[in-house]
């Protein structure tokens, strides 16, 4: 199987070159590219040479960097690339940037600090197909769920196991823990995701999530 091609944008030098090293280290993953700002990583992606071909599987971001910031550079990039996974990796849990990030195109959003173990993890999930978030992450997408107290979309548009299979992904659940909490295989939630990105005319569980949360 072919490594899971990574790579990173972080204007801090030292953690830069931490991450790059921590991350090579670990088995089935490849940092292909590292960038220290912005507007490097739009410049490396414009020179592939295969048009479209974005070169890597996971973009690890920054969002608070010189010049144009991370979510600027998903805007970019997304459009552009929309096979490619975005993970937002930052010291910062404001609500706002958070859900910015998400309807930028971010795929998950973990803070600086976790362990290795679980960056890793969330890399993976993030390339699978899920929405990996931080705990604290998660509890501020969990509020805004409580709060708003409503079903994500109508009732009508979507089936009842559809709405707990999105509910679920909204309050930041990975498709392994989506699984298990409803009592279903992995296969069967990809789906019920796939039903869920046809009904919705989305292409993703972040863009299905975004929309809940611009309610």
């Amino acid at each position: 199987m072919s490594p899971l091609r990574v790579a990173l944008v972080e204007d801090d030098p030292a953690t830069l070159a931490s991450l790059a090293s921590a991350l090579g280290e670990v088995s089935g993953l490849e940092v292909v590219a590292t960038f220290a700002d912005a507007e490097s990583a739009i410049d490396w992606f414009g020179s592939r040479p295969v048009p479209g071909d974005p070169g890597l599987d996971v973009l690890v971001v920054d969002i608070v960097l010189p010049g144009l910031d991370g979510i600027d550079l998903l805007g970019h990039l997304e459009p552009i690339h929309p096979g490619l996974r975005f993970l937002m990796l930052t010291l910062h849990e404001d609500r706002h940037l958070i859900f910015n990030a998400l309807r930028a195109g971010a795929n998950g959003y973990v803070v600086k600090g976790c362990p290795l173990e679980e960056l890793v993890a969330a890399i993976r999930q993030a390339h699978d197909g899920g929405m990996p978030f931080s705990i604290g992450v998660a509890r501020r997408v969990r509020e805004h769920f409580m709060a708003l107290a409503v079903a994500p979309v109508p009732p009508e548009v979507l089936s009842g196991r559809e709405a707990e299979v999105l509910s679920a992904l909204a309050r930041g659940a990975s498709l392994k823990e989506v699984a298990g909490e409803l009592g279903l295989s992995e296969h069967t939630v990809r789906t019920y995701l796939k039903r869920i990105y046809a009904k919705l005319k989305v292409r993703s569980g972040r863009e299905a999530v975004a929309r809940f949360l611009s309610r």
